[in-house]
This record gives C-alpha cells, structure tokens and sequence, in this order.
C-alpha cells in the first residue's frame, strides 16, 4: 500500500493519470485482499474482470472503474467494439460477484494456487540444477529461469512443436533464458505437465 501511495503522490506532482490492471486483484496467496487505487486519487482509471482470480475466462466480463465524465466516454468506444455481453454471461457475473459467491470462488481458488505453488516449489527444488524461481505473491503465473544454453524463445517453439508443451519465451519480456507458466489447472494436470517438462529438457539437455 505504501508503494501505491507513493505512485500515487509522484502523479499528483506531474498531474498524471494512472491506470491500474487489478485484473489479478482478489488472486492474493496469503488471503489478505490489496487495496485498489480507486478513491486514493482523481485521475485514477481502474479495470478488472472475472478471467483471472475468478478463474471464469468464458465469460468474457470485466469492468472499468474511474470518473464518471471518463466512462461515459469510454461507452462510446465499447458499443463500437462490442455492443453488449451474452445474458447468460451478464446472469453468471452477476451471481459470481454477490459478497458470499464471491468469497467462496476466491478461497476456493486462493487454496489450489497455494497447493500448486507448493508442487510448483517442490518440483524446482527436485530440479534445481536446471531451475530456479521467485515465488509470486499473488496470480497463477510463475516466472522461471532456467541453466541451458539456449534461447528462450527456441526453447519455447521447441517444447510446444515436439512435445505438447506450452510456456511463455521470457523474450517476450525481454529476459531471455526465463519462461513463464501457469499453475492454475488442476493439481493431477500440472504434476503430469512437470513430468513432461523434465522429460523434455533432460532429453535435450541430459541431467
């Protein structure tokens, strides 16, 4: 929160807008829900959705919060682009959003990020000659570097082309030797992912 506010003074001084993605705000590991840079400034433009810590993507729903002169102008542009969400969408969001749904989709959720994370640490232990990785505070993503003398994005194309397996090149952050994947499928699916994974990368690599 401190750091928030100190974003928060530096867009006073130089009268800056901020926009914050809190599409990952609810997705805290420890239980305890962040605060939202809404109504800790003026300028501030916020946005959300169910896609992440609700782990609902079919839906297609999410939200913009800020000004109200702002939103009514953003409405132009969202009856351009898509008019409006399905019923049965608008009918699922809504129920998913009411404070007791709420709270059980996200510790529902909240517990099988930790338990994956907790595989996720236990297989980069096992593995450590070839891995190693800062746990995330929060989300379903992790960000991995890895020990072979190859690029990130080679190894990227080679994992999903020959052997079924799909992670994010760190190129695309422009970190190679680094890949991202998500822990947020169930715990039997993402063992069995870690399996194939060091299959594939001792195959290539030995170890």
């Amino acid at each position: 929160e401190e750091e928030m506010k100190g974003i928060v003074r530096i867009a006073a001084k130089y009268n800056c807008w901020i926009f914050a993605d809190e599409i990952y705000r609810g997705a805290d590991l420890d239980g305890i829900e962040k605060p939202s840079f809404i109504g800790m400034y003026d300028k501030v433009m916020a946005n959300g959705g169910l896609s992440k810590a609700y782990a609902l993507p079919g839906l297609r729903l999410g939200w913009l919060v800020g000004p109200k002169d702002v939103i009514a102008d953003t409405w132009a542009y969202h009856d351009y682009l898509s008019i409006c969400a399905g019923i049965i969408s608008d009918r699922v969001g809504e129920m998913a959003l009411k404070p007791d749904m709420r709270h059980r989709i996200l510790s529902r959720n909240r517990a099988m990020l930790n338990e994956n994370l907790k595989a996720t640490q236990d297989w980069v232990r096992d593995h450590r000659n070839m891995i190693e990785f800062v746990p995330p505070k929060a989300g379903g993503m992790v960000f991995m570097k890895y020990k072979f003398p190859i690029n990130s994005t080679e190894l990227s194309d080679w994992l999903r082309l020959k052997k079924g397996v799909f992670i994010l090149a760190g190129d695309v952050y422009g970190m190679d030797h680094h890949f991202r994947l998500g822990i947020g499928a169930e715990k039997h699916t993402l063992l069995k992912g870690y399996d194939i994974l060091t299959a594939a990368l001792r195959e290539r690599f030995g170890g």
